[in-house]
């Protein structure tokens, strides 16, 4: 579970990361 939340909280500040560099 662990695993998957962690990945999960990444790629969410992936798509944050990417949003912000691309508006």
């Amino acid at each position: 579970m662990t695993i998957d939340k962690s990945g999960a909280n990444i790629a969410a500040l992936t798509v944050l990361n990417i949003g912000k560099l691309t508006p």
